[in-house]
C-alpha cells in the first residue's frame, strides 16, 4: 500500500513482510538540496510510523547526486531511526547513474559497519526481494 508519495518518490508499506519500499522516481533529477532533505524527512516519518524490519530502496531511477554534506545530514537523521525501529536489513537496488550510485554507496558506507542491520546492494529488484525474505 502506498503510504506517502511526492513528485520525487513513492513510499510503500507491506505489513505482512514488515517492509517499506522506497521508490525513487526519475523526476528526482529535478531535485535541489532542499527538496532532497524534504524527501528524507518524509522517509524518517514513514520509518518511525510503520517501524519496518526491512527496507527496500529502489534507486534505479534516482538521478540526484547526494553531496558529502547531505550524506552527513542524511545519516544523522536516518541512522538513529534505523536503530530505534530494530531494522534488520536494508536492500538497495542501485542507480543506473554512476554518480548517483557512488553517492548512495558513500552515504551508507561508513555508517553500516557500526550498525546492527545488514546492507546489500543489488542490480536486480528480484534479487533484493529474495535476500530480504531470507532470515
Amino acid at each position: 500500500m502506498v503510504v506517502a508519495q511526492t513528485h520525487f518518490l513513492i513510499l510503500h508499506y507491506f505489513a505482512d513482510e514488515q517492509t517499506v519500499k522506497v521508490e525513487w522516481l526519475s523526476t528526482s533529477a529535478e531535485m535541489n538540496s532542499e527538496a532532497f532533505k524534504t524527501q528524507v524527512q518524509l522517509e524518517h516519518r514513514v520509518f518511525s510510523t510503520y517501524k519496518p524490519k526491512y527496507i527496500l530502496a529502489q534507486t534505479e531511477q534516482m538521478h540526484y547526486t547526494i553531496s558529502p554534506r547531505e550524506q552527513e545530514w542524511h545519516n544523522a537523521l536516518i541512522m538513529p531511526v534505523f536503530q530505534n525501529i530494530g531494522l534488520r536489513k536494508l536492500a538497495i537496488v542501485v542507480s543506473r547513474d554512476l554518480f548517483t550510485q557512488v553517492s548512495i554507496n558513500q552515504t551508507l558506507e561508513n555508517e553500516t559497519a557500526t550498525n546492527s542491520f545488514k546492507t546489500r546492494h543489488f542490480e536486480s529488484l528480484l534479487e533484493a526481494q529474495q535476500w530480504l525474505s531470507q532470515e
